[in-house]
């Protein structure tokens, strides 16, 4: 592939204002209808994709800009990233919001492709968030806060899957996210490693379903105890059923699977006369 061109000739410049200057239609596409061009755009690093694959939330996704050639494909100009790993999803009907404009072709399309790769701003997750219509964002951003946790995404203490995070809020109105908070905030699990929101939700979700147990001691005392990587390999042995992998683990039952071993380990850890925590109320059917 060519090396990509930053530098636009008064001619192209012209071309590209006249392509601004249109009207843009705005519409919802599946993504299968969606093709990316790889000859004026930089490949989407592997790694960028993972990330999207395993933090994906809709929250998140955004607006795709996207260029409808002469024969009625369309081709994405600024979001190439998010489409191939919503590809590697497999969710092949699933529909994105997108920007489209009119253009002759592939030369038109690396000219809006510059234009967007130039100025592209990088936009604070809570303003997303805002953007996006999620309920609660000052107070999810106050609840984080008081653990010394944010929404940010250049410090230590920024959460890594965020999107994850609304959804806890949701549980109970904030809550259980605020005890997670406490939980994460008054331990040691973290040591020095950004927090992770699929985490923190996981443990929402314990708080969320065993109210009004008092289990906070117990939760803090795991917590203390393992480490991200410890509780890591114990999803992964919950989800294997403790024998070899079969299927990929999908994120959207990562959280269940926290909570649930964080109470095996609970229970293993109360004497005899000790009342079990019942670990099917974890489930959504679960008693309340």
């Amino acid at each position: 592939m060519a090396k990509i061109k930053q530098q636009l000739t008064d001619e192209e410049k012209k071309v590209l204002k006249k392509i601004l200057e249109q009207k843009p239609k705005y519409d919802d596409i599946a993504i299968h209808e969606l093709n990316i061009d790889l000859s004026y755009q930089r490949r989407p690093r592997e790694k960028m994709i993972k990330q999207i694959m395993g933090q994906f939330s809709p929250v998140l996704c955004m607006t795709i800009q996207v260029s409808r050639r002469p024969n009625g494909t369309l081709w994405v100009v600024n979001g190439a990233t998010r489409i191939m790993a919503l590809k590697q999803m497999g969710n092949l009907d699933y529909k994105v919001h997108c920007e489209i404009f009119n253009t002759e072709g592939a030369k038109q399309e690396a000219l809006l492709f510059v234009h967007f790769d130039i100025h592209h701003v990088k936009v604070p997750l809570a303003t997303k968030l805002e953007a996006a219509g999620v309920a609660g964002v000052n107070e999810i951003s106050r609840i984080l806060a008081s653990g010394g946790f944010n929404l940010g995404e250049s410090n230590k203490n920024s959460m890594k899957g965020v999107s994850y995070i609304p959804d806890a809020y949701t549980f109970d109105g904030g809550e259980s996210l605020q005890k997670a908070v406490f939980s994460f905030a008054s331990t040691s699990f973290l040591n020095g490693e950004r927090p992770e929101g699929i985490t923190f939700k996981g443990v929402a979700w314990l708080y969320f379903r065993y109210r009004p147990k008092p289990i906070d001691n117990e939760v803090r005392w795991f917590l203390n105890n393992q480490t991200q990587e410890d509780l890591n390999r114990l999803v992964l042995k919950l989800w294997s059923g403790g024998g070899k992998i079969k299927a990929r683990l999908h994120p959207g039952d990562v959280p269940k699977l926290i909570a649930k071993a964080i109470v095996l380990k609970i229970n293993a850890r109360r004497t005899k006369k000790s009342v079990k925590l019942d670990p099917s109320r974890l489930d959504d059917r679960g008693a309340d």
